[in-house]
């Protein structure tokens, strides 16, 4: 007759199931971790290195010629699409002779003025560049004294901006002109219930420009137009109370004219494609047309390197209809008012799982 097992022993064997079946687990985890890693799997080669225009602006000269071109061309081109306003600031020390209080109402309203001045400018929303007038425009010619280009990482690669800060000579900048001109009429109109302004003389004392480009493209994409002047007048108050009528003030007077732009045409959102054999998709293809333009307006012709391979349909869906080794090369092109725009993807047609950066 068998002697039961003593409570040591069963502790005993409990523990030795247990790490034997934690053995066994482990070693099925290692076995599959294993055959998972060393699976095949399909990466995507890394996109040709693309020219930096940082390496061919190296110099002031070169920088300014190649942004005042640039923004030449878009001011003529008759694909593309300008928007701008202007915000007017008058914040900084102001110079007065008038008590505190009156100093104060002046202040007060001109603060208040602030956002409607900006309206006394032009200001344009989505007009074709090659049929505008009145647009903002850079102090070509103008002395530059400091500048910096550099690079604005995006979240897509393909959209990285650059960046181009200029800083110029003020001193080009026509102020006699700007003071007789029709936006200081309507300034003067809208302070005339609290003062006349007589005799104004304005000094431009800072002109910076920056402009955003994409790298991809070579398009500009915005432009800021900074411009800061002192703005002197003989100013006759309206108020019953003032203790001085009339006196001489100076004030800041900032101007910031902001520009954007809209380029017609089409590209790819995103880098290369891997599909299977029977696979149906789109390809992310990014199209840009004047606004109320429906696919109607335009045609798309897609051009794969090799044939037999990749079908597309009238909607730019994608079929893969056999399998093939060698990476496809798929041109696009799309003809729109005139236009001819192109870009290129690769598609690559394996069954491999996709490796991931992660």
């Amino acid at each position: 007759m068998k002697k039961p097992m003593t409570k040591k022993a069963r502790i005993a064997l409990g523990i030795l199931i247990a790490v034997l079946l934690i053995g066994t687990c482990f070693f099925c985890v290692t076995i599959y971790a294993k055959k998972e890693f060393n699976k095949p799997r399909f990466e995507i080669p890394d996109p040709p290195a693309r020219d930096d225009l940082t390496q061919h602006l190296t110099t002031q000269e070169d920088t300014v010629a190649f942004i005042e071109r640039l923004y030449a061309e878009t001011m003529q081109a008759d694909d593309a699409e300008g928007s701008w306003h202007t915000d007017v600031s008058l914040d900084g020390e102001w110079q007065t002779p008038f008590s505190d209080a009156d100093n104060g109402v002046l202040q007060f309203i001109a603060k208040r003025s602030e956002g409607e001045i900006g309206t006394f400018y032009p200001s344009v929303s989505g007009a074709l560049m090659s049929q505008t007038q009145d647009a903002p425009s850079p102090l070509s010619g103008a002395d530059v004294s400091a500048y910096e280009l550099k690079q604005e990482d995006g979240k897509d690669k393909r959209e990285d901006a650059y960046s181009i800060a200029l800083t110029r000579d003020p001193a080009a900048i026509d102020t006699d002109r700007m003071a007789q001109s029709e936006v200081f009429a309507a300034i003067a109109e809208k302070l005339s219930s609290v003062a006349a302004i007589d005799r104004v003389t304005i000094t431009a004392v800072g002109a910076e420009e920056k402009y955003r480009l994409d790298h991809a493209t070579d398009h500009l994409l915005s432009a800021e137009f900074r411009h800061e002047f002192r703005v002197r007048a003989t100013v006759r108050l309206a108020l019953p109370d003032a203790a001085v009528q009339t006196a001489e003030i100076e004030l800041p007077y900032t101007t910031v004219q902001h520009v954007s732009f809209k380029h017609y045409g089409m590209r790819f959102t995103g880098g290369g494609v891997v599909a299977s054999d029977g696979t149906k998709l789109g390809l992310g293809l990014e199209i840009t047309t004047k606004d109320g333009d429906s696919s109607d307006d335009y045609e798309l012709t897609y051009s794969p390197s090799v044939p037999g391979v990749l079908a597309f349909d009238e909607d730019g869906m994608m079929t893969v209809l056999k399998p093939c080794d060698e990476p496809i090369e798929v041109v696009v092109t799309m003809q729109y008012a005139g236009h001819t725009y192109s870009d290129s993807t690769t598609v690559y047609v394996t069954d491999l799982e996709v490796a991931s950066d992660e």
